[in-house]
């Protein structure tokens, strides 16, 4: 059920099976709205060692939404089920004045996993390593660089902002999930609302546990320390 830092919920089916549910939302920003929705909570149910299996989505379009916008953000997330292995099992899109932005209200991913191979945020011990895969920022970095793209390249070579915008490829935590879970972790969460603090907090507060984290072994890419600076970020 519900819980600090918990992102999934888990029912069980067979003895040996569950399955693992997630929901987000997608508000940030309207550039690849689809492909984040289906990144973000595959993320979240490969952090939980599930198997992702489909998702729901409840999407709200302004009035003044056209039918190219609505084919390209489908496009978007079919384009994403395709390369995570998953499929839409249904949804709800709308058109209403109470939105001035197309806004992805809901994403409920669905997972499966073993019983006893399913991993929580608060099941870190003492003792335990805390690893962190990639870099910090990332998500951040990619959807400034986008939102903010001309602004930057006022600043930055063309090269920098194309590097910044790219870094959309990196965010899918589910190959690192896989492999974590074949080799015994303990717990995992992803790096999304509040950043690294935020995720340490509460893989913290979930595990009942306190953490020694040495910030200069961070990963951090020197585009997201630009990008940063440059908005005071």
């Amino acid at each position: 059920g519900a819980g600090v830092g918990e992102d999934c919920a888990v029912m069980q089916l067979a003895p040996d099976e569950v399955f693992v549910l997630s929901t987000d939302p997608i508000t940030g920003t309207e550039k690849d709205m689809g492909t984040l929705a289906l990144q973000i909570t595959a993320n979240d149910l490969a952090s939980a060692g599930a198997e992702p299996v489909g998702v729901l989505l409840t999407v709200l379009l302004p009035p003044s939404a056209d039918e190219p916008l609505i084919r390209r953000l489908m496009q978007e997330v079919e384009c994403a089920c395709e390369k995570l292995h998953i499929q839409v099992m249904g949804g709800h899109t709308e058109v209403t004045a109470v939105v001035n932005q197309p806004v992805i209200i809901s994403v409920t991913g669905v997972g499966k996993a073993k019983k006893d191979r399913l991993i929580t945020t608060g099941g870190a011990h003492v003792g335990d390593d805390v690893i962190v895969t990639k870099w910090i920022g990332i998500e951040g970095t990619s959807i400034i660089a986008k939102e903010k793209e001309e602004e930057l390249k006022q600043h930055f070579t063309g090269s920098f902002v194309d590097q910044a915008k790219a870094f959309d490829q990196y965010l899918s935590v589910v190959p690192e999930a896989m492999v974590a879970v074949a080799h015994g972790v303990t717990a995992m969460h992803d790096v999304t609302e509040g950043g690294i603090y935020g995720a340490l907090w509460e893989l913290a507060e979930a595990s009942g546990v306190g953490l020694e984290i040495d910030l200069k072994a961070i990963p951090i890419r020197q585009e997201t320390v630009e990008v940063c600076e440059q908005f005071h970020l």
